[in-house]
């Protein structure tokens, strides 16, 4: 997340960095304004369309669709969300707590 601040605030900066401080946030706020009414304009664009989430979120969500076919989950215990979960391949097991966020896997 950092990362990417600095990348984004490095692009907004680029070519600027020899002005006066004045001059600098001036710049980097007509910059930054430029920016938002672009993704504003992509973001309507795609609502319009009927997109209801960002190409990047969509091919997650297919990839983890895809991944998840290999996948069978059963129920445990109702009341305590407590669920079995079972690798087709592989023949793994791994009990998820969801209330408790735990799972054997140690994914969390």
């Amino acid at each position: 997340m950092t990362t990417n601040l600095v990348e984004c605030i490095n692009g907004v900066l680029k070519g600027v960095r020899d002005l006066s401080i004045t001059s600098l946030v001036k710049v980097t706020f007509y910059r930054l304004n430029a920016l938002f009414t672009r993704k504003r304009a992509e973001a309507k664009a795609h609502i319009s369309a009927g997109q209801l989430f960002s190409e990047y979120a969509t091919q997650k969500i297919l990839s983890n669709q895809c991944s998840s076919r290999n996948i069978q989950v059963n129920l445990f215990d109702r009341q305590n969300e407590v669920f079995e979960v079972c690798e087709m391949p592989s023949g793994l097991e791994f009990a998820v707590n969801l209330r408790l966020q735990h799972c054997d896997c140690g994914e969390f």
